[in-house]
């Protein structure tokens, strides 16, 4: 990914930073007045941190970078927030709940998994590129 220069990454960490921010906002709002959500608890959950897990990936991934050490850097920071998110959330009004927790983990696993076969993937095409050149 290196190659495709630094308007892709000032792209992404902004795309993530809005993103992580619309999370953080959302999930503080006082349940009351919030509409009703048309998909399980746990899918929203699960969907969201899989996506956050993707972005944070991109938006730390130089193409060079171990991707086993960019795995565990995802997965802990991840993991972490959505501890401290549900934490913070009888604050407003909320129930904080290892179910949830539990939900964001699994979205978290399943988009570095997503995430290390991509760059693996690119890895073998970019060695394919170089020795047919």
């Amino acid at each position: 990914m290196s190659t495709t220069g630094p308007w892709y990454y000032r792209t992404v960490r902004s795309l993530t930073a809005i993103y992580w921010s619309g999370i953080f906002i959302l999930t503080h709002l006082p349940p009351a007045g919030l509409p009703p959500v048309r998909v399980s608890d746990r899918l929203a959950h699960f969907m969201v941190y899989l996506l956050l897990s993707v972005l944070l990936w991109a938006s730390l991934w130089s193409g060079r970078r171990a991707v086993g050490r960019l795995g565990v850097t995802v997965i802990g920071t991840a993991l972490l927030y959505g501890a401290l998110d549900e934490l913070t959330q009888p604050l407003v009004g909320r129930f904080a709940s290892l179910d949830d927790w539990l939900a964001d983990a699994g979205g978290v696993l399943v988009g570095v998994l997503v995430m290390s076969i991509v760059a693996g993937l690119m890895h073998v095409l970019r060695r394919d590129r170089t020795q047919q050149a």
